[in-house]
């Protein structure tokens, strides 16, 4: 089962940021814990990627266009629960609201 979310270049660059946070964090002793971990270091991948893509394509002109990421179930999952995780240590408002926008998206649709 896959699901489709649709990133502003404001969410793509935040949640690729949050994501690269996965490479320094070390194994901990909660097997889910490190199931959510090494399902994210594969998006961290994908998610850099699409952001150093979507950099060289932009232009002034199509700064409200969405980027379109496919995701299976698992990753979804486990993409939800690493932001949410990573919410409290945000100290910016507005990237805050992003992280919950997104959050909340991710959790409509794996439901």
């Amino acid at each position: 089962m896959n699901i489709e979310i649709q990133l502003s270049n404001d969410e793509l660059v935040l949640i690729n940021n949050q994501l690269q946070k996965v490479y320094a964090t070390s194994k901990g002793s909660i097997a889910m814990y490190n199931v959510i971990a090494s399902i994210c270091f594969g998006l961290a991948d994908t998610f850099d990627k699409k952001t150093k893509n979507r950099i060289k394509k932009s232009s002034l002109f199509d700064s409200k266009k969405k980027t379109k990421i496919t995701l299976k179930y698992h990753e979804a999952f486990a993409l939800k629960f690493w932001l949410y995780g990573e919410e409290p240590s945000i100290t910016n408002e507005y990237q805050k609201t992003l992280i919950n926008k997104q959050i909340a998206n991710l959790d409509q649709k794996l439901t």
